[in-house]
């Protein structure tokens, strides 16, 4: 610590470091609220739609999916043909709301929720989850139904292009509204879920297994997807959803992978999703039919009272709650990495917080200790201090700070 420091002015320092440290946690435990109204991008991902489906009013969402010719699997899935067939691409720019650049772990979001609105009803409504062996079972019986859940993915891209034409960095090939999703033989953006280990997988063809941008090879098995989130309503189990629907996707931020997809995208300024379904389009072999849903895009607002199917739409929404964390170190937040800050490490050595990453929880995993004072050593020692000031150590530091506090306790019991 730096030399011939008055104790009680350190004290008094102390004190209001850790007055403005719980002010701020308690404000920021409750995070900012952010809202998007509707995505600066949505197209309707299909084989056939070509550059004009970003223009489309309506992102329908269906299987193209077969049993094979001796009815024990279904057909594998292609680059071009694969089994989620129509889905909707969307991305919201979030640099207008959400500070943008800043490293991702400080971007701690608190709740996470995208709504779609339905144009087209007559599907059987289920919130559940259904397996590809369930699914399977289902054709093999006489036919898949209508009764299929909606599932919210991220964005993944394949080729030459690097994400979505928008937030802070615009290197490299973009998409954009006018891009084609199947390029050269195969889509150039897919949905993506995460894998237990933290990698993003191509969900396209998880329920028939064949191409996939991300597997070794370009191949996957059949596997069980992890979606962000299920659509859900206010409806029951199996009843007929009505026209003009609203669905609510509440993403599952405890679920691997899933927050640090999110912090990853507000630090880069645009977040990316694709609502998927495997309703059965009219296809042989499945006893499809034309009840797949249909989604308003961000087109469909301004034709409400010219077509006349259009009674209420709505684009998709996007609400946040973000707390944005303090730079590592900087355990007061005042925009500054300095012994100030070390204080407020000591005198909450060995205690845990309300909202991991708050206080002096550099690393947030909920507990003050020694792992959080190297991140601060590190920060500190990085702004290039003067020699004349000494890194204390977690050891000596916090035995002063506990010395003297208990000295002045001793004191006024001795005065009172």
């Amino acid at each position: 610590m730096t030399a011939l420091k008055d104790p009680r002015n350190l004290l008094r320092t102390f004190a209001v470091a850790l007055s403005i440290s719980g002010a701020l946690s308690a404000a920021n435990s409750r995070g900012e609220d952010y809202f998007w109204s509707k995505p600066l991008i949505d197209t309707w991902s299909y084989n056939q739609g070509g550059p004009a489906s970003g223009g489309r009013a309506l992102a329908p969402s269906f299987a193209g999916i077969f049993l094979n010719g001796n009815q024990t699997a279904f057909e594998t899935g292609g680059s071009v043909a694969p089994s989620r067939l129509g889905s909707m691409l969307m991305a919201f720019e979030t640099t207008g709301l959400v500070t943008p650049s800043l490293n991702a772990s400080r971007y701690l979001v608190n709740t996470a929720t995208v709504t779609v609105r339905l144009q087209t009803g007559s599907m059987l409504y289920t919130d559940q989850a259904i397996t590809p062996s369930e699914l399977l079972a289902q054709a093999q019986s006489g036919g898949m139904t209508s009764q299929m859940p909606v599932e919210l993915f991220g964005v993944g891209f394949r080729g030459a292009y690097q994400g979505f034409a928008l937030g802070v960095n615009q290197t490299g090939t973009r998409f954009t509204e006018s891009t084609n999703v199947y390029q050269s033989g195969a889509y150039v953006a897919y949905p993506i879920d995460i894998a237990g280990d933290g990698t993003y997988r191509d969900v396209t063809n998880n329920v028939t297994g064949g191409y996939s941008a991300t597997a070794a090879g370009n191949s996957t098995a059949v596997f069980e997807a992890n979606p962000l989130a299920i659509g859900s309503a206010n409806l029951s189990q199996g009843q007929v959803i009505p026209n003009d629907t609203d669905f609510t996707f509440a993403i599952d931020l405890s679920a691997p992978g899933v927050l640090n997809y999110l912090q990853q995208s507000l630090s880069k300024g645009s977040v990316g999703f694709a609502v998927s379904s495997i309703h059965p389009s009219s296809q042989p072999g499945t006893g499809g039919t034309t009840a797949y849903p249909q989604w308003y895009t961000k087109e469909a607002v301004p034709l409400k009272g010219i077509v006349e199917d259009f009674v209420d739409p709505a684009a998709a929404r996007l609400s946040l709650n973000v707390t944005l964390l303090p730079l590592p170190g900087d355990f007061n937040d005042d925009g500054v990495v300095s012994e100030v800050d070390y204080t407020v490490w000591a005198q909450a050595y060995g205690s845990s917080v309300n909202v991991a990453g708050l206080g002096a929880d550099g690393n947030a995993d909920g507990a003050v200790n020694a792992a959080d004072y190297t991140i601060w050593r590190d920060a500190f020692s990085a702004l290039g201090q003067p020699a004349s000031v000494t890194i204390p150590e977690p050891s000596s530091g916090v035995c002063a700070f506990a010395t003297i506090v208990a000295a002045l306790s001793r004191r006024r019991r001795l005065n009172s």
